[in-house]
């Protein structure tokens, strides 16, 4: 093979491959994210069925809307979404003393709800959330742009763990910048 063909070829794979990670892969992610939301609403629904909760009790309208809202823009949820929000909606609006904050509006909604209703609710509220996150995290474009930023906060927060198991090389490492270091 020529080398131009090997290029023109490894470009064309290239292409494909970035399709594949950036098009195909997101709108299946997309589609299982809605799946996985609209699987959760419906058992949901099934607890208010089952009269475990009041379809008209503010909670479960609550949960209702939160999941209709993650249905409806799924496709809109990235990291750099949550990343521009962190940065650009003021703290004050989110915190939780805010009326406008979703933990506020949580907290009034679930306030009177018995133990067993409270607790089915907030575990509904937990795996919404795992849900998010895996869509968030476990996307390929975040993991590999993201990787590195998430070994060196590992990094840091083991440095001292990661000192001891490489003590020896770091010293031989540090006898080495010394001599060069004194020579100079």
């Amino acid at each position: 093979m020529t080398p131009l063909v090997t290029a023109l070829s490894s470009l064309v794979s290239l292409m494909g491959l970035w399709y594949l990670l950036v098009w195909l892969l997101r709108d299946y992610r997309v589609d299982r994210f809605r799946q996985e939301t609209f699987a959760l609403r419906d058992a949901f629904f099934d607890e208010a069925l089952a009269q475990r909760i009041d379809f008209n009790h503010p909670a479960y309208g609550l949960m209702r809307m939160l999941m209709n809202g993650f249905i409806r823009f799924g496709h809109r949820l990235t990291m750099a979404q949550v990343l521009l929000v962190d940065v650009l909606v003021p703290d004050a609006l989110l915190r939780e003393t805010s009326s406008l904050s979703f933990a506020a509006r949580w907290d009034r909604a679930t306030a009177d709800l018995p133990g067993p209703a409270r607790t089915m609710v907030e575990d509904y509220r937990l795996r919404l959330n795992i849900i998010v996150l895996q869509h968030l995290i476990l996307s390929p474009v975040v993991f590999v742009t993201l990787a590195p930023f998430v070994a060196a906060r590992l990094a840091k927060l083991y440095v001292a763990r990661l000192l001891a198991a490489f003590k020896r090389p770091i010293q031989e490492i540090d006898t080495i910048a010394v001599t060069l270091g004194a020579s100079a």
